[in-house]
């Protein structure tokens, strides 16, 4: 399977293990792994041209990671740390390698069923379970993080 097939599906988390761990593990205060910890996101991958976006929406806040593969770009979190992170594919599986004050390792992987989004960081190890939402999928694929998805059947 290849990433393209995933373009535009919309993930809704439905399991998570050890992620306040993994926020203590890079330093997010407690107020902020307070409200993260009561939220469940959608994930939603888009593409336009070479350009990536994984969008995170929640009834609190919208988080939006733009990369092109194999191109290492600083960027700032959504916690206020300032990272390097480059993105890399492998079939339908997709790593993110961060280097700030941590090294933390992201790998997202893709399936018709659901997207399992495993962190590392120092010895924590953070899993995340997102099943697949059907009928839900996105319209042409939009990247900007400023405009508003359009939801559609396909």
């Amino acid at each position: 399977m290849s990433l393209e097939e995933f373009l535009g599906r919309r993930y809704k988390l439905v399991k998570s293990e050890n992620f306040n761990e993994y926020m203590k593990a890079i330093g997010t205060c407690c107020l902020m792994r307070m409200v993260a910890n009561n939220v469940r996101p959608a994930m939603i991958l888009t593409r336009a041209g070479h350009w990536f976006t994984i969008t995170s929406l929640t009834g609190v806040f919208t988080t939006t990671t733009r990369f092109r593969l194999n191109d290492e770009r600083y960027a700032p979190t959504h916690d206020g740390r300032r990272v390097a992170r480059v993105f890399t594919l492998e079939g339908s599986t997709l790593t993110c390698v961060e280097r700030g004050h941590k090294l933390v390792t992201t790998v997202f992987h893709f399936t018709a069923e659901e997207l399992k989004m495993t962190i590392m960081v120092d010895d924590v190890v953070c899993t995340r379970i997102f099943e697949a939402i059907r009928g839900m999928e996105l319209e042409g694929f939009m990247s900007a993080p400023h405009q508003a998805p359009h939801i559609g059947k396909k």
